[in-house]
């Protein structure tokens, strides 16, 4: 993501006599040689940083490692492992589960962990940083300068205080819903980089107070590898390549005349055939019914909800089972969300049995035909692109997404659902942004999906465009009623997909679109 830089300029008031005329971009230059950040620049690789809890004592099990990347790249560990570490590649946030399998930071949390990490780094001071900045007047006075900071489009928003004395950095609060996230920054020293950086970090967050002191800070080595790479899958995952490719699929009963119902796989759940899954590629997790989990004994490992995107919350338990088995692919000790799944849609005469998601997708590779009607599964490590060419996948949330382009050569992040039949619907977040409904004709409508049944309005646009491939004047829905995904402009469904065979390829983060 590559995003401008803006600065502000704000008139006197009785508040802040005496710096109008301030703008950002000399805030910013005036930061960046209080703490020398042109050293930085010279740093072919980056820095690591390693800090101990200051009320440690030394205490191993409380060290923070801190590796921050020339290009915003970030890692952050704990010595001994203690939490999930989390990383960004540049492009990628990922953090280990349970499992220690690596999974897509949703983007607002990857903003959080991101913001004060390329604060504390020193990134958010090249010029190339994906930040928008402003003076804010009103917290702006003789003693300090307040500047805001955000990514464009982005979810959460941080204000840096800066010293008017020594241009340092003394504070930044980072957005969230249950109060701001308050660093502080104390004790600056030029460190054997060449660089300013202040020693003791205090952390506040809704009343409890931590702080850490920095241990010590080295340049980061070429013998230490590529740190901010997403780890390697861990060994959960067999492939039978003598079973065939092809899995066998059933589409489930209409919604109605004009709604074709969703497409089912069958799986060997702990050596046992089930019943239908439904195949999902808009599912963040595992389903199963509790009957069946009942049924196999699965042990309860916690409670949790669900929300879909009709915004009904269902509570659900995580039951873990033994094995899964669909096609060539077997894993082991496969995490599922068990609720009832009766009522919901299958295929005619059958009740669900459950639910295929992003567990499934982000271990092989899936070929996906008419929307759903052929499904292939590979071993990625065997799977050769016969035809088409690659494109980068990006992800919203756990479930698949890409550019694409529509009318007013207008462009924004699409999810890939095969759970949801229609075209494509836009969020109302972005709705609102791109002014999406202003002149337009719509009418009411009923959204069928996997997340839930909600209203819709529904109009012709020009124009849109998927993977190169243009539909002309097609009807699309603008959400108006339920939840939107964030980060996203809108959620692309089988009506168009069936126009392509796509190729999930998850472990290589990339998809290609065939027709």
């Amino acid at each position: 993501l590559f995003f401008q830089s803006q600065s502000n300029v704000f008139s006197q008031t009785p508040q802040n006599q005496g710096v109008n005329n301030l703008t950002a971009a000399k805030v910013l230059s005036n930061v960046r040689k209080a703490i020398n950040s042109d050293k930085l620049r010279k740093l072919k690789r980056g820095f690591v940083l390693e800090e101990v809890d200051a009320k440690s004592n030394g205490n191993q099990a409380n060290i923070k490692v801190l590796t921050f990347g020339s290009s915003g790249e970030f890692r952050e560990d704990s010595i001994p492992l203690a939490s999930r570490p989390f990383g960004f590649d540049g492009r990628f946030g990922w953090q280990l589960d349970g499992a220690g399998y690596p999974t897509p930071v949703p983007q607002r949390l990857r903003e959080k962990l991101l913001i004060p990490a390329w604060v504390r780094g020193g990134w958010w001071l090249d010029e190339n940083a994906p930040f928008l900045f402003a003076v804010l007047p009103e917290e702006t006075n003789q003693s300090q300068v307040a500047l805001s900071l955000k990514l464009e489009r982005g979810l959460v928003g941080a204000k840096v205080f800066i010293d008017r004395e020594t241009w340092l950095p003394k504070t930044l609060t980072v957005e969230y819903e249950r109060g701001a996230y308050t660093l502080a920054f104390d004790d600056y020293q030029e460190t054997k980089l060449g660089v300013r950086f202040p020693q003791r970090i205090k952390i506040n967050y809704r009343g409890s107070d931590s702080e850490y002191i920095v241990r010590s800070i080295a340049e980061l080595k070429p013998s230490a590898g590529n740190p901010f790479k997403t780890p390697a899958l861990p060994d959960d995952t067999s492939f039978d390549n003598n079973l065939p490719a092809e899995l066998k699929v059933a589409q489930g009963v209409p919604f109605s005349e004009s709604s074709p119902g969703h497409f089912y796989v069958r799986p060997v759940i702990d050596g046992k055939d089930l019943g239908w899954f439904h195949f999902d590629s808009g599912g963040d997790a595992m389903h199963i019914d509790t009957k069946f989990a009942d049924e196999l004994k699965m042990p309860i490992l916690g409670n949790s909800r669900t929300q879909g995107a009709d915004g009904k919350v269902t509570e659900v338990t995580i039951r873990q089972g033994k094995t899964f088995q669909l096609g060539r692919i077997i894993y082991k000790n496969p995490i599922f969300l068990a609720m009832d799944l009766s009522n919901r849609n299958a295929p005619p005469g059958e009740k669900r049995a459950g639910l295929i998601g992003y567990p499934l997708f982000a271990r092989a590779v899936l070929e996906v035909a008419e929307g759903g009607k052929r499904i292939a599964l590979y071993d990625p490590k065997n799977y050769k692109l016969g035809k088409g060419k690659w494109q980068e996948l990006s992800y919203i949330d756990l479930t698949p997404a890409v550019v694409c382009r529509f009318e007013g050569n207008r462009t924004g992040l699409f999810q890939l659902d095969t759970g949801y039949t229609g075209t494509v619907t836009f969020y109302d977040k972005f709705i609102a942004e791109e002014k999406l409904l202003e002149r337009r004709e719509v009418k009411e409508e009923t959204s069928i999906g996997a997340g839930g049944t909600y209203k819709v309005v529904t109009g012709k646009i020009d124009w849109f465009e998927l993977a190169g491939y243009r539909f002309k004047n097609p009807r699309a829905g603008f959400r108006v009623s339920g939840l939107s995904r964030e980060g996203g402009a809108g959620v692309v469904g089988r009506e168009f997909l069936s126009v392509f065979t796509v190729v999930f390829n998850y472990p290589e983060r990339r998809i290609a679109f065939i027709r």
